[in-house]
């Protein structure tokens, strides 16, 4: 963001607003208005002083309050005029070759009182965490959201100028690239980060920066309270990573591993013989995730002919997604020892693969001209295996045909990548 000796006009500000209206339709008004306060208690700008924001919204004040301050940071003004009047927008003080933050403490409470009130939603975004460049070396912001009870995070996963990291408690974010952005844009989406809580009455977060240089520099920092779409959205990713199954003795066990920051509430194994998924299990997994990732499913009753699995994931905000489908016939079905599903493919598939004994079958995808342009080595238990396998979204799109190597055999088929 801009320096202290380079603050916005208001001419460029609504220059601005104009690229955002038009980079950004229909863009909703921010949750939470952040417009004048007032010292409650404490020393203005020092550790321990109390602000109250007035009708942050309606019915509700917020009460800011100064947590600490380390690497030599200080405050020059608490929320500064600059960028969107609506955020918070504290100016900071960057002293030479030190790294360091400013933490605050959000509390939500009933108009004119201190009585905490229970927010439903509270969506927060960090916007435009640039750096800048000295001569000497470079300046890098930075931003920590503490976690709450129910929350999730959004950004662009895509992004190159952000480092973000998660610890057992925050979510650091620090610019890399030390490129400035003029003003504080909502249309530099690869500079924002998101954090949405849910059911909580105060929040806490942090706005620094790493200064290398031995230069001094103030900064504008801006907190937005509303969420924000990324076209390349961290939710988009898969939390995933693997969901595979064994048939043995008309009994299926399924597998799956989840990243262990899934931001998943509860697992739902779902189950179709007839062409209709219905529920026959399901995983509570918000605190048991944070132990481990693997998790284990098993169906004692397999029907006669095609079985079909899938995982239904719902996340912590209602999102809900789906993972392959794995397929099973019980023992005395006619049975291939090796079939790939479904047989039109675009980023990943179900391989089913017949074992005689515990070990790894060599799976590849060879074109038409004979080049094998995926291999992959597949553990397998004896029995009917099914494997997620994946990264056919980079393939061209046309015929190919995926063989399996398992027990000194070969087994073929042709698939179509779509």
């Amino acid at each position: 963001m801009k320096s202290n000796g380079t603050r916005l006009l208001v001419i460029l500000v609504f220059v601005q607003l104009l690229i955002l209206i038009a980079t950004v339709a229909a863009q909703a008004q921010p949750d939470y208005v952040f417009k004048g306060h007032s010292l409650e208690s404490g020393t203005d700008l020092q550790a321990g002083a109390k602000y109250r924001f007035k009708n942050v919204k309606p019915g509700v004040d917020g009460i800011m309050t100064i947590v600490g301050f380390t690497g030599g940071m200080s405050l020059s003004e608490l929320d500064g005029a600059s960028g969107f009047d609506d955020a918070f927008q504290p100016y900071i003080n960057c002293e030479p070759k030190k790294q360091g933050s400013v933490e605050f403490l959000l509390e939500f409470v009933l108009t004119g009182t201190n009585t905490l009130i229970v927010q439903k939603e509270i969506p927060m975004t960090a916007i435009d965490i640039d750096g800048w460049e000295f001569p000497d070396d470079k300046l890098f912001e930075t931003d920590e959201f503490k976690k709450s009870p129910s929350y999730f995070v959004d950004y662009d996963n895509m992004g190159s100028s952000l480092d973000i990291k998660e610890t057992a408690s925050w979510y650091s974010i620090s610019n890399k690239s030390a490129i400035t952005y003029d003003g504080i844009d909502t249309a530099q989406k690869d500079v924002m980060f998101s954090m949405i809580h849910a059911n909580a009455s105060s929040i806490s977060f942090r706005v620094g920066a790493n200064n290398r240089s031995k230069e001094f520099m103030m900064r504008l920092r801006s907190v937005y309270f509303m969420k924000f779409h990324y076209q390349n959205s961290f939710l988009s990713k898969s939390p995933l990573i693997s969901f595979r199954g064994i048939e043995k003795n008309s009994k299926v066990e399924l597998n799956w591993e989840l990243e262990t920051s899934n931001h998943l509430q509860t697992i739902i194994i779902e189950k179709s013989s007839n062409g209709n998924f219905n529920s026959i299990g399901q995983v509570l997994l918000y605190n048991e995730v944070q132990q481990s990732g693997k998790f284990k499913f098993n169906d004692d009753n397999l029907n006669a002919g095609t079985s079909l699995y899938r995982l239904k994931m719902i996340g912590i905000n209602g999102a809900v997604t789906y993972s392959n489908t794995l397929s099973f016939r019980a023992a005395g079905s006619t049975s291939k020892i090796f079939s790939i599903y479904p047989s039109v493919v675009t980023t990943n598939a179900s391989v089913s693969i017949q074992a005689n004994t515990n070990g790894i079958a060599n799976f590849e995808l060879v074109d038409y001209s004979g080049r094998i342009v995926h291999r992959q080595l597949v553990p397998v238990q004896s029995g009917n295996n099914h494997i997620q396998v994946t990264n056919f979204g980079n393939l061209n799109a046309g015929q190919y045909v995926a063989v399996v190597k398992i027990d000194n055999n070969i087994y073929s088929q042709k698939i179509f990548k779509q």
